[in-house]
């Protein structure tokens, strides 16, 4: 059972700025409570610092996690990412959608709706995250798109 304690941080709950700080407390990956510091039972706190999950936050704002809702793991963000795919192997692509998925965790998104990868990469990248092989979003993968004949990008659809 993993434990996170996020403490003396402001909270944002999605709706309004909670007054004062807060301790959040995170069982596992999902959020158990959210309680004034003082109001943190002792031995909770203790275990926390035992096990070096408590982390100081004085200033810093929690927010919920972001959701993304329509992107392509394995493209570069360049002017050509159509051009950039053609370049590279597969395993190239895959490697370069984990480095992605990693990056995007970090910035806050914790989902993500993925809607169209070459070979169902994104397929595998959801798989990856799900087993803890890498770190990254929630993935909800589309898998390969489908293309009306001379539609947008038919190299990947069906």
């Amino acid at each position: 059972m993993s434990l996170l304690v996020f403490h003396e941080a402001r909270v944002f709950d999605g709706e309004q700025m909670l007054a004062g700080p807060r301790s959040v407390v995170v069982r596992d990956g999902r959020i158990e409570r959210v309680v004034e510091p003082g109001e943190l039972p002792e031995g909770l706190l203790a275990e926390a610092r035992a096990s070096g999950s408590l982390i100081q936050q004085p200033g810093a704002t929690l927010l919920p996690g972001l959701i993304d809702l329509h992107l392509h793991l394995i493209w570069d963000g360049s002017d050509d990412p159509v051009r950039s795919l053609a370049l590279e192997t597969s395993e190239q692509t895959l490697l370069k959608g984990v480095g992605f998925a990693a990056t995007t965790l970090r910035a806050g998104i914790t989902t993500v709706r993925d809607l169209g990868s070459v070979h169902d990469q994104a397929i595998r990248l959801a798989e990856a995250v799900e087993r803890g092989w890498i770190p990254g979003p929630r993935i909800i993968a589309s898998g390969r798109s489908i293309v009306m004949t001379g539609g947008h990008d038919p190299f990947w659809g069906l």
